[in-house]
């Protein structure tokens, strides 16, 4: 059993109250280093109510918006491959 199985209850509420989760899809405007994001559905409604939500980019070190959609596309494969492999849908 791994230690994320063994949570007791009360910690896994601890955790899920403290979490929010969302999907949707982004757009970069490379001149501005802002990301606008367009959430489809979130655990937390208040989120997904507001529409076109805008985020400011920034790279910290060495790094370019490359870079931040290169970790988009990684993530968003991960997750593909998870659900595929997991026939959650």
């Amino acid at each position: 059993m791994t230690a994320r199985l063994a949570q007791t209850r009360k910690e896994t509420q601890s955790i899920v109250a403290s979490s929010i989760a969302y999907y949707g899809t982004y757009s970069i405007d490379e001149n501005t280093k802002v990301m606008v994001v367009s959430l489809g559905a979130s655990t937390y409604a208040n989120i997904a109510a507001i529409p076109n939500q805008k985020r400011t980019i920034t790279l910290l070190g060495i790094g370019t918006l490359d870079s931040v959609r290169y970790g988009i596309e990684r993530r968003r494969e991960q997750a593909d491959n998870y659900r595929r492999d997991s026939g959650a849908g």
